[in-house]
């Protein structure tokens, strides 16, 4: 086996191009595939870095009947903690967001887990400094306490050694440190402190706050003993209390894991998309393969003359195609790392605290097996093939300059499947990346670089009702306002549900002309709540009907504005001149998830009738594949009852300075105001756009790659069955044929060959375009571009053979007959 690495490792300096070509594509391929695995198991089934994490569970309540998570089970986790055996250290906790104020450092926005003692017992990690919470610290009346994380301790209060004692406050309340956790603790998610939830206790069905329950199995008992339990408990409480717990269901779930994905499902969706890379790049480094093999003839002739077995040349050749693989898997272990080093630092601002940079062992083994399997796809056929014929029938061709090996109807096939699939790839790619640098171009035309936004809220304490919370919140929101407004070069303050431009809420809307009349047009639109001088703030006028007035951001108002690409869209299918008096609801949406910027608001809104009033200039900020805007409706609303708000400053200059100081400004107006993802808009954006800029350099990338590898791969293959007919080619032209005859001859089977799986492909292409309704002229310029470039490589491929054949002296080539 080392003897034959050795000799892998010499075929691969000998043919530089097959090594660099084919072992970049093969790096792609398996990073690419060990990437995909590696996330796809952080998403799904995660390995929670915490003393035996996988014993670590939840109690979720699903609503079988609306498919949404019930949170509200203060009643029924007081049940459970005294009813439940299975589970260990049984807890609550509850997502805050806190801005932490301490002496002489500005102020910053945390997210606190509110927690009982015994879920922060759950995670068994002890704190690195000071204690962790208390039975005691829970009950009603405690002095407040607060754990800081490791990263707060050292940002907040530079690290100090003696922090065990200090007061620093959360908010409007004050609370004293007693401890600090280890550096990458962010249990039970993505927390940075953590403080005692002082539970009210509740005696009416679904009252109270809401809640995560969390635990550990007990000792000895399994995920399944733990949910029966739960279902035999949940089935209690149904015939306890019907009119609530009808429809609700508790089960156990692992911290971390995404229910719903079975074994199966999960195995194919983890693997299937790594085995069509895989494929993919084994189909085109395949034909360079082959192509070597076929030169190698000679070589496996005289080894078999020798005593070398089939088995021990097969052997041979796979481990030197292994060789390569070997190397292009740590290469591609190394673009994969670093790729999600990146992702989760930059893209993932708030990741589980389980998703940590670096590849798992289980990645590396993986990626060690998409190895071999390269391996064995891109050396099996062509040793067999190598080797299958007698080796007096390999001599003997070897010393009259003839060949066994041929390319028969197996890679004739696979070359026609390989230019059908370039023809299929490659356009498609490049009208993907065409629509996606459009809309980055239409996007970047928007000065956002004058506007910084930020998610702007007010501490919530629990025991606060919601409409003081309303009231309060909206006579500070409005407080903050007006102290922007006196900031030098602030040129205008509003805010939304949600910062433009970075994405939407979207619903289905009919529209009615008339009362009862039918619907007139329905549309897929873009749904936002908006403030008080919200057109105004990015200068985007009324252009017929009227703006909001206050009147509309009352809770009983039922009127929108929508954008001119509305407008043109209701014209267009009505032929109506304009919407403006028409009516508009929107259907169900089921696919919203409760935690949308925008959800309680949609709720409220469903089935409601609403009239539109007005008509706004198009944004800019969110255009479609065809480079148009969306259609928008926009509901005006008012700071008290927006659940989700993003204020937006217009400034005339740079807005990184108070972007900076807008943490400080919004401490000095209210200490429970607190401030997060505060940005420049113009960052927000591209933010967004990663989304959008990484997959597309990827795709280019990507398929430049295939379109190289083809071209090479059809140029290798073709110029080295053309080489192998140099005999044949030399014996015509003695025989009188006309060089030129020759080679339009050789020419036009190459032309055949890339014309049928262009011809394929193309057909493919241009149905799907069609059903699509897409630009086929776009498509089918594309394609034309792609078949120039696998038809060039095709003729270029067979004239250099051939006019060498033709230069053969006639008597030498007749000799050898």
């Amino acid at each position: 086996m080392l003897q034959d690495y050795k000799l892998g490792i010499r075929m691969l300096v000998k043919y530089p191009g097959l090594t660099i070509a084919g072992g970049f594509a093969l790096a792609i391929a398996i990073g690419i595939g060990a990437g995909w695995y590696d996330l796809w198991g952080k998403l799904v089934a995660p390995t929670i870095p915490l003393p035996d994490g996988d014993r670590v569970v939840l109690i979720e309540t699903q609503n079988v009947l609306t498919s949404q998570p019930e949170p509200r089970v203060v009643r029924d986790f007081l049940e459970w903690r005294r009813e439940v055996r299975t589970i260990a250290d049984l807890g609550a906790y509850r997502t805050d967001t806190r801005t932490l104020n301490v002496s002489g450092a500005a102020p910053q926005w945390i997210r606190i887990a509110e927690l009982t003692s015994a879920a922060f017992r759950t995670a068994r990690v002890p704190p690195l400094l000071g204690r962790g919470l208390l039975d005691s610290d829970d009950l009603a009346g405690a002095p407040r306490v607060v754990v800081l994380g490791y990263d707060v301790w050292q940002r907040a209060l530079d690290g100090r050694r003696d922090v065990i004692g200090s007061v620093v406050k959360l908010g409007n309340t004050s609370a004293t440190v007693i401890g600090v956790m280890p550096d990458g603790f962010g249990y039970p998610v993505n927390h940075h402190a953590w403080t005692s939830l002082q539970l009210r206790a509740s005696s009416a069905a679904l009252g109270g706050d809401a809640i995560s329950v969390i635990g550990r199995l007990a000792a000895g008992v399994t995920l399944q003993q733990a949910d029966a339990e739960l279902r035999l408990l949940g089935e209690r409480a149904t015939a306890a209390l019907p009119a609530t717990h009808e429809h609700l269901r508790p089960r156990v779930v692992r911290v971390g894991v995404i229910v719903g994905v079975g074994d199966l499902a999960q195995l194919a969706l983890t693997n299937l998309p790594v085995v069509l890379v895989l494929i993919i790049a084994c189909m085109n480094v395949g034909t360079l393969v082959f192509a070597r093999t076929a030169m190698r003839e000679g070589e496996i002739a005289i080894r078999s003359a020798l005593g070398a077995s089939r088995a021990r040349i097969v052997g041979q050749l796979f481990v030197e195609t292994l060789a390569l693989a070997s190397i292009a898997g740590a290469v591609g272990l190394v673009i994969a790392d670093g790729a999600l080093r990146w992702g989760l630092e930059s893209v993932f601002d708030d990741a589980p605290f389980w998703m940590t940079p670096g590849l798992e062992l289980t990645t590396i083994v993986y990626a060690g097996a998409l190895a071999v399997c390269s391996a064995v796809m891109l050396s099996l056929l062509p040793a067999l093939r190598a080797t299958s014929a007698r080796v007096q029938t390999h001599l003997a061709n070897l010393g009259t300059g003839g060949a066994t090996l041929r390319f028969g109807r197996v890679w004739t096939g696979a070359m026609i499947v390989q230019v059908a699939f370039t023809a299929i790839a490659i356009p498609s790619a490049m009208e993907s990346t065409s629509q996606a640098m459009r809309m980055l171009t239409i996007r970047a035309q928007f000065p956002s670089g004058d506007y910084l936004a930020a998610q702007i809220d007010v501490d919530r304490p629990s025991y606060e009702d919601a409409s003081l919370l309303q009231t309060r919140r909206g006579r500070t929101v409005g407080a903050l306002e007006r102290r922007l407004a006196q900031e030098g070069g602030v040129i205008a303050v509003t805010f939304a549900d949600r910062v433009p431009g970075t994405g939407s809420l979207h619903r289905t809307a009919d529209v009615e002309t008339v009362p009862g009349g039918g619907v007139a047009f329905d549309d897929r639109v873009s749904v936002s709540w908006v403030g008080p001088g919200f057109f105004e703030a990015f200068d985007r006028p009324i252009v017929a009907g009227r703006a909001f007035h206050d009147g509309d951001r009352s809770p009983s108002a039922r009127t929108v504005i929508v954008n001119e690409a509305y407008a043109r869209g209701f014209t267009r299918a009505s032929g109506l001149a304009s919407p403006i008096g028409s009516r508009l609801r929107y259907a169900p949406s089921p696919e919203l998830e409760s935690d949308d910027p925008g959800y309680a608001e949609t709720v409220a809104s469903s089935g409601q009738w609403f009239e539109i009033v007005g008509v706004v200039r198009d944004f800019g900020l969110d255009p479609g594949d065809d480079g148009n805007e969306g259609s928008f409706v926009f509901h005006a609303a008012s700071a008290e009852t927006l659940s989700s708000l993003a204020m937006i400053v217009r400034v005339r200059g740079n807005p990184a300075a108070l972007v900076a100081r807008l943490p400080v400004i919004a401490a000095d107006v209210d200490a429970a105001l607190y401030v997060r993802e505060g940005r420049t808009l113009e960052e927000s954006i591209w933010r967004r756009d990663l989304g959008l800029i990484v997959p597309t350099g990827a795709l280019i990338g990507v398929t430049v790659l295939v379109l190289f590898l083809s071209a090479l791969g059809i140029y290798s293959l073709l110029s080295v069955s053309v080489s192998r007919q140099t005999r044949e080619i030399g014996i015509r032209s003695a025989l009188g044929a006309n060089p030129r005859n020759v080679l339009a001859q050789l020419l036009s089977r190459a032309a055949l060959l890339m014309g049928s799986g262009i011809t394929i492909g193309g057909t493919l292409v241009m149905i799907q375009i069609a059903r699509w309704e897409e630009d086929i002229a776009l498509f089918a310029m594309w394609l034309g571009l792609t078949s120039l470039v696998m038809l060039a490589a095709g003729l270029l491929a067979c004239i250099g053979p051939a006019r060498r054949a033709l230069r053969i002296n006639a008597t030498e080539a007749l000799r050898e007959i």
